[in-house]
C-alpha cells in the first residue's frame, strides 16, 4: 500500500445556515429517534427476543425514498433490471459510441443521483457511466437492504452490460465492490470512498447508538448469521487480501460515519491499493469534493497512481 494525499477544503468555511424548516425537520427527527432508543431500551428487557428481531429488522431499513417515479440521475437513460425477483433501476450516462465504462455503487440510504458529480469528469476522461440504486434505495424495489444483497446486485449489473473499466464505490456501495472485487468481479482498477471493512463493526456502532448493552450487539450478529447474512466472514481481514485488481481508498480523518481506521484498514490488507487521506470532509463531502474527483480521475488517466511501481 502507498499513501498520497488530496487537498481539503479550508476549516473556516461555515456550512450554510438551516431553514427554519430544516430546523422544525431536524428537531421533530431528533425526537423520533430519542423515542426509538427508549422503546429499544425498554423492550430489551420486556420482550427480548421481539426486540432484537426488531432491531435487525431496522438495521436494514435506509429509511427516506424519493417520490414514486423519480430518477436518481434524471439526465441518463434509465432502465430496469431483475436482481433476485426485486426491480432494480439503472442508469447510463455517455455518448453510446463503445466506450469504456465507468460503474458506480452508492452507500447506504443514498441513491444514484450522488454521484452526478463526478459524470462530467468522468465523461471528459473518455468514460460512459452505468449507476443504480440499489435495493431499498432510489427507484429500485424493496424495503429491506443488507451488504450481501449490494454484492448481488452490484454483479447482477455487470452482468447486463458487461465487464466495466473501473468501479467507484461510496460508503456500503465501496464495501460491495471489494467484495466483489474479491470474488472475481471483472474489472480493470477500483476506486472506494469512506468505506466500510467490518459489518461487524456497525452493528456495534448501531447498537451504541440505542444505548444497548454490548451483548446485545453480540446477540443481533448472531441472528444475522441465522438469516444468512454471514457478518464475521464480512470483515476485510477475510476478504481484501484476495483483491487482485489495482485501486485507490480515500476516507477522511473526520469521518463520523465509518472510522477512518476502516479505511486504511482496508488499503492495507489490499495488495494493489493506494490510500489517499482528506481532512476536512467527512463521510457525505469526500463524494462531491472536486480536489477528490481530481485526484481519482488523475488516476484514471494514468493507469498508475503516484509513489507505485
Amino acid at each position: 500500500m502507498s499513501e498520497r494525499s488530496a487537498s481539503a477544503p479550508s476549516a473556516h468555511i461555515r456550512p450554510p445556515q438551516r431553514t427554519l424548516t430544516q430546523q422544525v425537520t431536524r428537531f421533530g427527527t431528533r425526537l423520533m429517534l430519542q423515542s426509538f432508543r427508549v422503546r429499544m431500551q425498554v423492550g430489551a428487557f420486556v420482550r427480548p427476543r421481539h426486540t432484537l428481531q426488531r432491531a435487525c429488522d431496522v438495521f436494514c431499513m435506509p429509511g427516506r425514498r424519493p417520490p414514486p417515479g423519480k430518477a436518481s440521475l434524471p439526465n441518463a437513460s434509465r432502465t430496469i433490471l431483475e436482481s433476485d425477483g426485486r426491480r432494480i433501476a439503472v442508469y447510463r450516462h455517455g455518448s453510446g459510441a463503445e466506450r469504456p465504462y465507468a460503474l458506480l455503487s452508492h452507500g447506504w440510504g443514498s441513491d444514484a443521483g450522488c454521484f452526478a458529480p463526478w459524470i462530467p469528469s468522468l465523461d471528459a476522461a473518455g468514460y460512459d457511466v452505468v449507476a443504480f440504486d440499489h435495493v431499498a434505495h432510489g427507484g429500485s424495489d424493496g424495503r429491506r437492504s443488507d451488504l450481501p444483497t449490494f454484492v448481488r446486485t452490484l454483479a447482477a449489473v455487470v452482468e447486463r452490460h458487461g465487464p466495466p473499466a473501473v468501479v467507484i464505490g461510496h460508503s456500503l456501495g465501496a464495501s460491495a465492490a471489494a467484495i466483489a472485487l474479491a470474488r472475481g468481479l471483472p474489472v480493470e482498477r477500483a476506486i472506494l470512498l469512506a468505506p466500510s471493512a467490518d459489518l461487524g463493526a456497525a452493528i456495534r456502532r448501531f447498537n451504541d447508538a440505542l444505548g444497548l448493552r454490548e451483548d446485545f450487539a453480540d446477540r443481533m450478529i448472531d441472528e444475522f448469521e441465522v438469516r444468512g447474512i454471514p457478518v464475521r466472514s464480512l470483515h476485510a481481514r477475510a476478504y481484501a487480501p484476495a483483491i487482485a485488481n489495482p485501486g485507490l481508498v480515500f476516507h477522511d480523518a473526520h469521518d463520523r460515519h465509518i472510522p477512518y481506521a476502516e479505511g486504511r484498514s482496508l488499503s492495507e490488507l489490499w495488495p494493489g491499493a493506494s490510500f489517499v487521506p482528506t481532512q476536512g470532509l467527512g463521510h457525505v463531502r469526500i463524494l462531491s469534493d472536486p480536489s477528490v474527483i481530481e485526484t481519482a480521475c488523475t488516476y484514471l488517466n494514468a493507469g498508475v497512481p503516484e509513489g507505485r511501481a
